[in-house]
């Protein structure tokens, strides 16, 4: 006859839900479930295997607490959390049972983490594009027609983002205000015919004379040791590349 493992104490943790359970086979830290569960009292003896299931159960309760925690600073998506279970050594049984009790009690959604990054991304301004690298990066599985990203919301949030940068951009040349706010909206994942169709509504203000004329001075002190003709050459070339018009240009480098 197999030797019977026999449960010698039972401890109450300052975590909430845990116990310390002291056994003729070493200690172990279960939750109440587990307790609940195996019918866990003083003196109860458990057979070799009894202990075995009860070790396996507990270590299955241990990591689906510590996916709970996971999921607490954010929400993540299946495979986010296949992932995590891998990186900690789940079997591929033990991470399907534990994905399905997270799905059954809503946990985890990927239809509604889809929704929730939509929304986040068009709160902080960014576009349709940013959305779709999110959702490939985290590999939800959606299908992104469910989750339409409007070319009207799309022209409204770009027409903010132009607003709000607008009378910071007008110490700078005309070609430069555009060149910039293109490259931002492109990056922030906007659409690049809607932003050239949105940019072209504008109604710039060129405010550089100013801003020029102290690049002037900069490529006065760069190139004061070249003789006259080629440090003219230089400023010009320096100053059109950065948007200047070429008849502003001569007139403040003469």
């Amino acid at each position: 006859m197999d030797e019977l493992i026999k449960i010698i104490s039972i401890k109450k943790l300052k975590k909430i839900g845990m116990y310390s359970l002291e056994t003729s086979s070493g200690d172990l830290e279960v939750s109440d479930d587990i307790i609940v569960k195996f019918r866990l009292e003083v003196d109860k003896e458990l057979s070799k295997e009894e202990f075995k299931n009860l070790k396996k159960e507990n270590d299955k309760r241990n990591i689906f607490f510590a996916v709970c925690n996971y999921i607490s600073y954010g929400m993540r998506s299946e495979y986010e959390i296949y992932h995590y279970l891998e990186e900690h050594d789940v079997k591929h049984n033990d991470a399907k049972s534990i994905v399905g009790e997270l799905k059954d009690c809503k946990m985890i959604d990927d239809e509604e983490l889809a929704g929730y990054i939509l929304d986040s991304v068009i709160r902080n301004k960014k576009g349709p594009k940013v959305f779709q690298n999110k959702i490939f990066e985290r590999h939800v599985k959606v299908d992104l027609n469910n989750y339409p990203y409007s070319e009207e919301v799309e022209e409204e949030i770009i027409a903010e983002v132009i607003k709000k940068l607008y009378d910071k951009k007008k110490n700078l040349p005309i070609k430069k205000q555009k060149e910039q706010l293109y490259l931002k909206l492109l990056r922030d994942g906007f659409t690049g015919s809607i932003v050239e169709r949105m940019i072209s509504k504008v109604s710039f203000i060129d405010e550089s004379d100013k801003t020029l004329e102290k690049e002037v001075e900069k490529l006065n002190k760069k190139y004061e040791k070249l003789p006259s003709e080629e440090k003219k050459i230089k400023m010009i070339r320096s100053l059109m590349q950065k948007g200047y018009e070429y008849s502003k240009i001569t007139k403040v480098v003469r």
